[in-house]
């Protein structure tokens, strides 16, 4: 399911809005119901279905307001923004997080092909090992952005240690990740 890519035609987004609570600290986002539930399936069972978001109001306390923010962006621009800064790959991975969690395989894709270009055209942004920790306990097994995560930080790593050898801090992350839970 596509968002909607035209906004000037506001006919397309329907006159009903949801209220969303995210995070701990409950950033809360009013959004086109619409909008949300042509995206994905989650947003479209709880609201239409015989559950108690179909009021209109639904609590996401484990979700970050960062990453929603970036979902809800993406919603009626259709499109990843890429800023070139360390805070903003970090929000970009939690993104992908929370689209992998939506099963928005189009999302997933457009976040991950973001991530690559901010990492590959800008210094100020980098994997580091506590992203990649965050990458392996948070995505599905499966998942290739962990592939890609750990395949950028190992490429770093040799790139600015000249030796080969993952630091003190890297190594206790790698042994974390093997470790099954």
């Amino acid at each position: 399911m596509a968002p909607p890519k035209v906004l000037g035609d506001n006919s397309n987004l329907g006159n009903e809005f949801v209220t969303i609570y995210v995070g701990k600290k409950r950033k809360e986002y009013v959004v086109h119901k619409k909008v949300i539930c042509d995206a994905a399936d989650y947003f479209s069972k709880a609201f239409t279905g015989a559950f108690i978001e179909r009021e209109g109001i639904m609590h996401l306390p484990e979700e970050t307001s960062e990453a929603f923010g970036l979902f809800v962006d993406y919603l009626y621009r259709g499109t990843v923004p890429s800023v070139s800064s360390q805070a903003h790959l970090e929000r970009l991975l939690k993104l992908f997080v929370f689209a992998e969690k939506l099963c928005m395989h189009e999302l997933c894709n457009e976040t991950i092909d973001t991530i690559r270009d901010l990492c590959s055209m800008y210094a100020a942004a980098k994997i580091t090992s506590v992203m990649v920790g965050y990458l392996y306990k948070n995505t599905f097994t499966d998942s290739p952005i962990r592939t890609w995560s750990l395949d950028d930080l190992l490429f770093h790593i040799d790139q600015t240690n000249k030796t080969g050898i993952p630091k003190k801090e890297h190594s206790q992350t790698f042994r974390k990740m093997r470790t099954p839970r």
